[in-house]
C-alpha cells in the first residue's frame, strides 16, 4: 500500500473479510501464476504490499522451511491480521514489516522472487517503484506482478447498479490520479523499466463467480469505499446504499454470475550475472 491516502477502502480487522473474500476469488489463479513464474522451493521471497498476508502465508508453505518470505506493508493494521494469521497456521518461515513499497531500496536487500498483486494500481508512480523492485531482485531472481483493469468487470444479467459501481470506482481513481486499469499498462511499464520484450512473459486471466458469498465482492467493495466516494464527489450516500440494496438482490438472483476484472499477470527475471 502506497503512503499516501489514495487507498480508498478499509485496512486490517475491519478490512479482513473482504480482503479474504478478494482472495478466494483470485488466490487460486495466483497460485497458479506464481507457479508459471518459477516460484520454487528454498527460494528467498518478497511479497510487496502483502496487506493481511493471504498470499503471504500461501507462499510461504510453498518455499518450505528451506526459504523465506518478507511480506511489507506501509498499514501496521494489515501487518497485525498478518502476524496473526501466521501465528494461527503456525508458519515460522515469514515475517512481517511495515514499509512502503515506495521505500523498498532502504530496505537494503535483496530477493529471489519479488511478487506483488493489486498495489501498482495504487500508487502515483508505477514505474519507479516496479523499477525499484527490478533493482532488489538477485541475480537471476523474478520479479512477478498481477495488475487488474478493473473496467472489465460485468454482470449476469446485466445490472445498472453493478456497472454505476464501476463507474464510481473508476471515476474515484481518476479523481486521485490512479490507473486502476494499470493491468493494460502493465507490459508497456516492464519495457520502461529496462526489460526485453523476450524476456517479459504475459497472461490473462479473468475469474467468473457463481457462488456468494465471492459474488458480493463488488457490493461490499462500494460499501466499504463509501466515504471516499463521498469525500471525492463521485456519488452520494443516497446512491451508494441504493447501489448496495440493488447489488445484493442481484448477486442473491438464482444463475447470476459476475465477471471479475481481468487480471494482467507479468513476470521477468534479472539476468544472472556473468562470472
Amino acid at each position: 500500500m502506497p503512503r499516501n491516502s489514495s487507498y480508498i477502502v478499509q485496512v486490517g480487522e475491519e478490512g479482513r473479510f473482504r480482503l479474504d473474500i478478494l482472495n478466494n476469488v483470485f488466490g487460486p489463479q495466483s497460485q497458479r501464476f506464481l507457479r508459471r513464474a518459477g516460484l520454487k522451493e528454498g527460494m528467498r521471497v518478497l511479497d510487496v504490499g502483502c496487506g493481511t498476508g493471504n498470499m503471504s502465508l500461501t507462499i510461504a508453505e510453498f518455499v518450505g522451511n528451506a526459504g523465506s518470505v518478507t511480506g511489507i506493508d506501509i498499514s501496521e493494521e494489515q501487518l497485525v491480521v498478518a502476524r496473526t494469521k501466521a501465528k494461527e497456521k503456525n508458519i515460522i518461515n515469514i515475517n512481517f514489516q511495515q514499509l512502503s513499497a515506495e521505500d523498498i531500496l532502504s530496505f537494503g536487500e535483496k530477493y529471489d522472487f519479488i511478487y506483488c498483486r493489486f498495489v501498482l494500481m495504487h500508487l502515483a508512480s508505477p514505474q519507479k517503484v516496479l523499477r525499484n523492485l527490478y533493482l532488489s531482485l538477485n541475480s537471476g531472481g523474478i520479479l512477478a506482478t498481477e495488475e487488474p483493469t478493473m473496467s472489465s468487470c460485468f454482470s449476469v444479467p446485466s445490472s445498472v447498479a453493478f456497472k454505476r459501481s464501476v463507474e464510481i470506482l473508476m471515476d474515484c481513481a481518476n479523481k486521485l490520479n490512479l490507473n486502476f486499469d494499470v493491468g493494460d499498462k502493465l507490459f508497456e511499464i516492464y519495457r520502461a523499466i529496462g526489460c526485453a520484450d523476450s524476456d517479459i512473459h504475459i497472461e490473462l486471466a479473468q475469474q467468473v463467480v457463481t457462488q456468494n458469498p465471492e459474488k458480493r465482492l463488488m457490493e461490499f467493495l462500494v460499501v466499504e469505499a463509501a466515504p471516499k466516494y463521498i469525500a471525492n464527489g463521485v456519488s452520494t450516500q443516497e446512491e451508494i446504499e441504493h447501489i448496495a440494496k440493488e447489488m445484493k438482490a442481484l448477486t442473491d438472483q438464482p444463475g447470476s454470475y459476475i465477471g471479475s476484472c481481468r487480471q494482467t499477470q507479468v513476470w521477468t527475471s534479472l539476468p544472472r550475472a556473468k562470472l
